[in-house]
């Protein structure tokens, strides 16, 4: 199952809350890659820490979660913050069952 990204930019202009986030910031705390169509610079060579996927292991670790409800949460999240960015609703990240 893949994570249905739809490239609103959310996360990625949340950086200051990623501890070690590896790039420079952009003073409203957007990663410098984010361009102002909400796509990444650098998507092909992106970092571990910038992949949807990266943290699955650790979800299910930490809370015994399986790979549909990690995504699941993770849209959520998605969710939330385009929420508080007032984004439009055909933004949302619809997850299929």
């Amino acid at each position: 199952m893949r994570f249905p990204c739809t490239k609103c930019g959310a996360c990625c202009r949340r950086t200051h809350s990623i501890p070690g986030f590896p790039f420079r910031r952009r003073p409203d705390g957007a990663c410098e890659h984010l361009k102002a169509d909400n796509t990444c610079a650098i998507y092909e060579t992106r970092p571990m820490i910038c992949r949807v996927g990266h943290s699955f292991p650790f979800a299910r670790q930490m809370w015994g979660w399986s790979p549909k409800r990690y995504l699941r949460e993770t849209a959520a999240q998605c969710n939330r913050w385009m929420d508080e960015d007032g984004l439009p609703a055909d933004k949302r990240v619809q997850m299929p069952d």
